[in-house]
């Protein structure tokens, strides 16, 4: 789950990317999204076989490195309209990427925070996928 969870991140953030008619600007933030995930998936890979506590040290790193730009993104295209959950999403990551770094410094070797972490930041990237497959779909018609 550590390493997989980081990609599926990337692709839920790259296929908003494809579908949300944000400006060019707030895109930046969720490419560097999708960057720093894609390496962090690797890192945690070879993390994950050198200790729990390095594993939680980078998913913290990871939470926050990816929690920043989604509310940066969320912020800017609040005019849009549905960014509450991406908002919340970027805030919790924060939060929850300080308490593993914090977790990890002090040689945690319990990692099932990181599974609520995961479930709830997939709730977040469902309900945002619903409310962009309504937009698309009233611009459709």
């Amino acid at each position: 789950m550590l390493v997989v969870y980081p990609l599926f991140d990337a692709g839920a953030v790259l296929w908003q990317l494809r579908v949300a008619p944000d400006a060019e600007r707030s895109k930046v933030s969720g490419r560097f999204n999708v960057v720093v995930s894609v390496v962090v998936a690797i890192v945690l890979g070879a993390a994950s076989t050198v200790s729990i506590a390095a594993a939680l040290g980078v998913w913290g790193a990871w939470a926050i490195g990816s929690g920043i730009p989604q509310l940066i993104t969320a912020i800017r295209n609040r005019r849009s309209g549905g960014q509450v959950p991406q908002i919340l999403s970027g805030a919790i990551s924060v939060l929850a990427g300080a308490s593993f770094l914090a977790q990890a410094v002090q040689g945690g070797a319990n990692i099932a925070g990181a599974a609520g972490y995961a479930t709830l930041g997939g709730i977040f990237f469902l309900i945002s996928a619903i409310r962009l497959s309504i937009l698309l779909r009233k611009k459709a018609a």
